[in-house]
């Protein structure tokens, strides 16, 4: 080998050859380098100078290519991803920045990129063209692989020329800062756009599914759908769920284990433990928080050990290693919990009086059909919050949505007072059997909102013949939902999957 320069960066040697004319190979570093390679040894800078600098630039382009190849190939370490971005900004051709005047004839706005995993990410933004239209759109990671995203991403209404969509790049990429966009006409008028990493990613996409055009189903399917999903798989599979010091004696075989998922209000927890430490059935049965913000650990557990002085009521504590929503405690929180039934209970829901429990259970015992049950759910002014859920159809799209049934209804109501089967229920107050649970698959933790993660509960349920009751004998306050998830924003996105998976299912049972 004839080496014009070297360069070695975390095991890797890259060499540039005289004899060929232009050329760079890379290889792991071997002890010793060699005599004329060591000696050839230099800075990134220096090699950059000596060798590829001077190609051309179809040259340098197929160099770019070939080094944003190397993180995949030979690893991709924190300092070899800022060596690989050095190279690109010497070696890459430089675009006009782009104008947010439009009158400028070619223009390129990036508005969010968001990383799903190490080598997916979610892009919106809007490219025009005076005249004739964008023929290339093009994303260039910090280490200089490039990306064609004309026929990946799709039409967003945000702007004229907008786009939205998933893309992936071949090799792994790590930074955040330094990314770069094209656009470019069929004629040759090309411009680029800066761009980095923002933070919060569900928050741009479930804004997208809230969208109400043309190609929305489009993005909804290959973008959106696809791009939560991936999130919500690196969530579970890092996320576990850890026990903390309980207090007191939980039963050893409990009939019935309450699961109630905590996020950031813990302090909630006093009013429910007032009310349980006063009912001889709570009194029976194996009680467990599950806190998905990990970082109230310490506050979750001094208040824990100050109620159990007060009220001597038995209660375990468990928390998520990761923060995660609601559904994901409850199902993980289901994991730990003994009870042949369990009772997935929102920390917003306090009891009205003794004996909700007991009139659950007894519905389950009723028939042998019948694998779950829910409550009366109340509001302060005496207004029914919800007596199971039931679909009613979209106003556009004419998907089943999730609504709560007889809301607003007084609780003294004929309707409200009848128990009855019911289409569905939330998260808020549900009695399952464990085995049923089991059975149907557990929570899938893909909605990231309790109605709508309860009613997929349900018609899974319904699809292995197991019943859902609607008892108005349990009823219960909900505290304004004080402690849950925000709903606005994550509300279109689970609409649309639940009507995804269960369209036809719900096409007659409307309100």
């Amino acid at each position: 080998m004839i080496a014009r320069a070297a360069w070695l960066c975390d095991g890797v040697l890259l060499v540039c050859e005289s004899e060929s004319g232009g050329r760079v190979v890379a290889q792991p570093a071997s002890d010793p380098l060699g005599a004329e390679v060591e000696e050839k040894l230099t800075d990134l800078t220096t090699f950059l100078r000596e060798g590829p600098a001077g190609w051309d630039a179809a040259a340098r382009t197929q160099l770019l290519d070939y080094l944003a190849s190397l993180g995949g190939e030979l690893g991709l370490s924190p300092s070899l991803s800022e060596g690989l971005h050095r190279a690109r900004e010497a070696l890459r051709r430089r675009r006009p920045l782009s104008l947010p005047d439009r009158r400028s004839g070619v223009g390129l706005a990036v508005e969010r990129l968001h990383r799903i995993d190490e080598r997916s990410f979610y892009v919106r933004g809007c490219a025009w063209a005076v005249g004739e239209g964008v023929a290339a759109l093009t994303a260039i990671t910090p280490e200089g692989e490039r990306v064609e995203l004309q026929e990946l991403v799709s039409p967003h209404p945000g702007a004229a020329g907008g786009f939205a969509g998933l893309f992936e790049t071949s090799f792994p990429t790590h930074g955040a800062e330094g990314w770069v966009f094209e656009a470019a006409t069929g004629s040759g008028r090309a411009v680029e756009a800066p761009a980095s990493i923002a933070p919060d990613p569900l928050r741009t996409i479930f804004a997208d599914a809230g969208l109400a055009f043309a190609g929305a189903e489009e993005l909804g399917e290959r973008h959106i759908h696809p791009a939560v999903h991936r999130l919500n798989e690196l969530q579970r599979s890092r996320t576990e769920i850890v026990e903390l010091a309980g207090h007191g004696e939980a039963p050893e075989s409990p009939a019935i284990s309450l699961v109630i998922a905590l996020q950031r209000r813990v302090d909630l927890i006093e009013h429910q433990i007032a009310q349980f430490a006063a009912d001889p059935e709570v009194g029976g049965c194996e009680l467990l928080y599950v806190l998905g913000e990990p970082d109230q650990s310490d506050a979750l557990q001094t208040l824990a050990a100050e109620l159990f002085a007060l009220y001597g009521l038995p209660l375990r504590l468990a928390a998520l290693t990761e923060p995660a929503g609601l559904p994901i405690a409850c199902d993980l929180g289901a994991s730990l919990a003994g009870g042949q039934r369990l009772v997935f209970l929102g920390s917003d829901v306090i009891p009205d009086r003794p004996g909700w429990l007991g009139a659950m259970a007894a519905a389950l015992d009723a028939e042998a059909a019948v694998a779950a049950a829910t409550g009366k759910l109340l509001h302060a002014g005496e207004a029914v919050d919800q007596a199971g859920l039931e679909y009613a159809q979209g106003p556009a799209s004419g998907d089943g949505r999730v609504v709560h049934r007889l809301r607003g209804m007084h609780r003294d109501a004929a309707a409200a007072a009848e128990a009855c089967p019911v289409a569905a229920a939330g998260l808020a107050c549900l009695m399952i059997d464990a085995t049923a649970l089991a059975a149907a698959g557990g929570l899938r933790g893909e909605y990231g909102l309790a109605d709508y993660e309860g009613a997929d509960l349900s018609r899974r349920l319904a699809g292995i013949g197991a019943e859902l009751r609607y008892v108005p004998a349990a009823e219960l306050y909900r505290l304004e939902g004080l402690g849950a998830e925000p709903e606005a924003l994550g509300e279109p996105y689970a609409r649309w999957l639940h009507s995804r998976f269960w369209a036809e299912a719900t096409a007659g049972v409307s309100a």
